[in-house]
């Protein structure tokens, strides 16, 4: 097919063939972004078992005969392509704008619409969702659709009655449902979204069974979700045998599709030449054990997530699994954050996290699910559990106040071919990777992140990721990195032996200051009892005496710091293995009578000591326990560092480095961030 000559002719063609007698023309680009998205986009976006099979059946047929369809598919292709092949980039953008130019048209005209109209509106409105979650940073474009899919509904369900119209309609539905639910689940718009999501369980009560993964998710508390706990206690009991076999086998996902009225089974199978058997088995027993587990909950509301153990542990047995077996988690994030909504484990929740962080190009809906779930985890006390904790979080902390800038993202796997071929056409590289715990993780990693460098022919600048204290005095501190840092630093000055024009520096900053204010008006995550305010008890704890100085920076300004020191690196100017940033000194006495003057948090705080045969105490202790306390072996360990001095920064090369790289920043102390806060309640700092 070759480029239709002008808009014009696009659009008459794309209205003589609404009713599928007529294929409509494809640009020059686009064949690529169909075949992506048949061969790659189809199984990425699936979040129903049977979903890929409607795809093919209904939506890319009728993509093929209508205009409004195609553009939207497209642009959904092409957002996604985009990501590794970023020449698909003004394509995209282009099928983008005729699908929501087309679509507002559409829905400016006469307002009685058949049933074929219906279609194509209401399936490209669920395209451009998926498209805005995969190029947005935040639900808001796909609510827009949402909503706009809300005011179709009711006609187009009484308009789609045919026995050929099911699998559509139920597909329409369901995805509906989805993206209502991600948008309550991450905190947008509370009254309408609840409404919403409100009448749409009530329109398919009467078929719940052939999709209760979304029914489920449903169960709120009444002031968020009306839910009718007699459906879903006569649903759990009819799916029971069903869901039990599907934990041990996975067998129902391997039978075939057989569209039938009235209640379906729990799940209905799709080809599987689409989706390996291993995967299908392996993403519907994971789903069949976050069910169990949601439904147990609810149908007993005294549960908590002690007496809940045996299914939290047979679900994360099934993420283990499915880790290994599938490639995409963008359609599970639903189930994801309704598992992780039950986790109180510390390393149950670093797996579920560890996994969500492996899809490294499911941005920004992934990066959106571990974000809430960090701050779930991090404020939700022991008794309150499941979604309607994770929506209280997700309500207070909003929407995304900084959405991040609009840049490339370039995937790899960490060896050393692929980074090379990442820093194509870059200059410096900035890390991190953060994994200080775990030595054969971020040891290995940065050799391979030095190695890439070394062998780039552009690339010459490389910050390793330390953001430490003192370590040009204090080599072995802190405890748990100084291997690590023994390694690295040999490594970096033997490669820039090797490399005369290559500048490395480690950025000493000491404590990032941001931890003094509520979680809601920074970016950096609670790091528990790490750090010497207990939130949850309004403690702050001090180290001794207290009156060893510290030094403090936020972390943005260490973000502008390290900018400065590129173009100082640009310019020629020489950089020194070690530089330090700093915003002020002060002691832990000092630092704690700001924060309970200025009553951060809403209060006064209460102050409490431990002294340093305490901190050794419990290293001894940690050490001989091993794996066992690792997170006591980490606290003791970091508690060292005020001890010994290491994180005071050395005042004198403090000073020279703000003359030599930083002229013009001005680095904010505990005063200005507190101030800040003060003055703009909902500042992030």
């Amino acid at each position: 097919m070759v480029e239709a000559s002008s808009e014009a002719a696009e659009d008459a063609q794309s209205r003589q063939s609404t009713n599928g007698l007529l294929p409509v023309q494809l640009r020059r680009n686009s064949p690529a972004l169909l075949e992506h998205f048949c061969k790659k986009t189809v199984d990425w976006m699936l979040f129903s078992n049977e979903h890929n099979w409607i795809l093919y059946k209904h939506v890319i047929p009728l993509a093929t005969s209508n205009k409004l369809v195609l553009d939207a598919l497209l642009a959904t292709s092409g957002v996604h392509l985009r990501q590794l092949q970023p020449e698909h980039e003004s394509n995209a953008l282009h099928h983008w704008n005729c699908a929501l130019r087309g679509l507002k048209d559409r829905l400016a005209g006469d307002q009685s619409k058949a049933a074929s109209e219906y279609k194509v509106l209401l399936t490209t409105m669920i395209l451009l969702c998926h498209c805005e979650l995969i190029d947005g940073n935040s639900l808001g474009g796909a609510l827009q659709h949402v909503r706009g899919c809300q005011a179709l509904l009711q006609p187009a369900l009484d308009a789609l009655s045919e026995p050929e119209d099911q699998d559509l309609t139920v597909f329409l539905l369901e995805s509906h449902g989805y993206f209502a639910i991600m948008a309550m689940l991450c905190g947008e718009d509370d009254t309408d979204i609840g409404a919403m999501a409100l009448d749409f369980c009530r329109r398919t009560l009467p078929g719940i069974r052939r999709f209760p993964a979304f029914g489920s998710m449903f169960a709120y508390e009444p002031e968020t979700i009306v839910y009718i706990p007699q459906l879903l206690q006569t649903e759990h009991k009819a799916h029971s045998e069903q869901l039990s076999l599907a934990e041990r086998t996975g067998r129902l996902a391997m039978r075939p599709h057989v569209s039938r009225p009235g209640p379906a089974p729990l799940i209905d199978g799709t080809d599987v030449d689409d989706v390996s058997r291993k995967q299908k088995v392996a993403i519907v027993s994971f789903k069949a054990a976050v069910l169990h587990l949601h439904a147990d909950s609810l149908l007993d509301p005294i549960l908590t997530a002690i007496s809940l153990q045996s299914q939290i542990v047979k679900a994360m047995d099934h993420l283990r699994l499915l880790h290994q077996a599938t490639e995409t988690c963008y359609g599970l994030v639903p189930y994801l954050i309704l598992l992780g909504s039950y986790l109180r484990e510390p390393h149950a929740q670093r797996t579920l996290h560890s996994y969500l962080q492996s899809f490294t190009s499911e941005m920004p809906l992934q990066q959106r699910a571990i974000e809430l779930l960090e701050w779930h985890w991090a404020e939700a006390d022991t008794v309150l559990i499941g979604p309607q904790a994770i929506r209280r979080t997700a309500v207070a902390h909003g929407s995304n106040p900084n959405p991040p800038l609009p840049v490339p993202h370039r995937v790899t796997d960490y060896t050393v071919p692929s980074l090379v071929s990442v820093l194509e056409d870059r200059t410096a590289l900035v890390s991190t990777v953060s994994c200080y715990d775990n030595p054969e993780i971020v040891t290995p990693t940065h050799l391979a992140l030095l190695s890439a460098v070394e062998q780039s022919p552009t690339c010459k600048f490389f910050i390793p990721s330390e953001w430490t204290s003192d370590v040009l005095n204090y080599p072995d501190q802190p405890l748990f990195m100084r291997e690590h840092q023994a390694v690295l630093y040999g490594a970096m000055r033997k490669a820039k032996e090797r490399k005369r024009d290559l500048q490395w520096t480690v950025v000493c900053n000491s404590w990032f200051v941001d931890y003094i204010v509520p979680a809601a008006n920074r970016k950096l995550r609670d790091i528990g009892p790490m750090w010497p305010m207990d939130w949850e008890k309004r403690e702050f704890t001090i180290y001794g005496s207290g009156e060893q100085k510290t030094s403090f920076v936020p972390v943005r300004d260490v973000a502008v710091a390290v900018g400065k020191l590129l173009e100082a690196g640009e310019k020629g100017l020489e950089w020194e293995e070690f530089t330090f940033v700093e915003g002020d000194r002060l002691t832990w006495n000092e630092l704690y009578a700001l924060v309970d003057e200025a009553e951060v948090g809403g209060g006064k705080w209460a102050r409490k000591v431990k002294s340093l045969s305490e901190t050794v105490d419990n290293l001894v202790k940690a050490e001989k326990e091993g794996s066992k306390d690792w997170m006591g072996l980490l606290l003791a360990q970091f508690e060292l560092l005020s001890y010994s001095g290491a994180s005071l920064l050395p005042k004198d090369l403090v000073e020279k480095h703000r003359q030599k790289y930083f002229g013009g920043v001005k680095f904010r102390t505990p005063e200005k961030v507190l101030e800040m806060v003060k003055t703009d309640p909902s500042a992030v700092v």
